[in-house]
């Protein structure tokens, strides 16, 4: 979430946006259930690269058409859509899941699609309103399924050589599916065309799945003990034989006791290769994209951003 929630409705303005025939309880009963757990700030590692991506893409694509005032104005409408989506999701970029009280989860359920109701607010045309409403129920779309992924079985319950597919697709609906809808906004919100956006999409899906790679060789005993898809499982699956990934299935079982797992993962030397292939898929991601700007000023902007998020995932 955002650190501040200034689009969110005030209570005594509840009962209209949802319609109510009676306008005195219900907002007050709702405003303790959804907007007042909603108040308190909540940061995860991602949201500063989304918020740099929308805006990169969205000056990319209005290239100064757009006053000032008012591109900030949509940029953080935008970067409210994204961040209130993933607010949504259970897991923070693959890391450790909080645990919810109810309460608490319905409120984020909520707050993922309250930003489709202010889309005619945002004094955009009609084609794009329906392109934001668009990739937004995507986004939802695409989150909600990664999670079912990722809920789906454990997946050192997959065999071998079905693990590093299932990994890559769950990194694609997660970390990716969020910083391609970033991406696609700030196309959408800066005027784009229909294939300009398509390719800052692209970029944004390649980016969140290295941003998610970086996040989990980085905290690679998380990974590991959640039993959930990652980078970390899919390295080790596609890069042993049989017999080592056997092994390192056994050391799985001895968690939350490390030593087995990091001995593995040592003698593997499973971090440096997964830090390696991480790097590349990074490198790769930004090849389209210079190629589709050609020598512009726009390259140049990617140049730097892509110096600035290399050392944000990297680091």
């Amino acid at each position: 979430m955002p650190t501040e929630t200034p689009a969110l409705p005030k209570a005594e303005e509840l009962a209209a946006f949802l319609r109510l025939s009676h306008s005195e309880v219900v907002p007050q009963i709702l405003d303790q259930a959804l907007l007042q757990p909603l108040q308190t700030p909540q940061r995860d590692p991602g949201q500063a690269c989304r918020a740099q991506l929308l805006e990169f893409a969205m000056g990319i694509s209005d290239a100064g058409r757009t006053a000032p005032a008012a591109a900030r104005a949509l940029c953080e409408k935008g970067i409210f859509m994204v961040e209130s989506i993933q607010a949504a999701c259970r897991t923070l970029d693959g890391l450790e899941a909080p645990v919810f009280a109810p309460p608490s989860s319905r409120a984020r359920h909520w707050l993922s699609l309250w930003p489709l109701e202010t889309i005619p607010d945002w004094g955009l045309s009609g084609d794009r309103q329906l392109r934001v409403y668009r990739c937004a129920v995507q986004a939802l779309l695409q989150s909600q399924s990664g999670q079912a992924l990722e809920e789906a079985k454990p997946v050192d319950a997959l065999p071998q050589d079905k693990i590093p597919e299932a990994c890559l697709g769950a990194m694609e609906l997660g970390a990716g599916a969020l910083m391609q809808l970033a991406a696609r906004l700030g196309a959408i919100l800066g005027g784009a065309d229909a294939a300009l956006e398509q390719t800052l999409a692209d970029f944004g899906k390649s980016f969140g799945v290295a941003f998610q790679m970086f996040q989990d060789i980085n905290a690679p005993s998380t990974v590991l003990a959640s039993r959930r898809p990652g980078w970390v499982w899919a390295v080790a699956a596609q890069y042993s034989s049989a017999e080592d990934f056997a092994a390192f299935r056994g050391a799985i079982q001895l968690l939350p006791h490390p030593q087995a797992v990091d001995q593995w993962l040592h003698q593997q030397a499973l971090h440096v290769r997964a830090k390696s292939l991480a790097i590349d898929y990074l490198n790769g991601a930004f090849d389209p994209l210079e190629d589709r700007l050609g020598a512009t000023q726009s390259n140049v902007w990617v140049r730097e951003l892509a110096l600035k998020l290399r050392q944000a995932v990297a680091s």
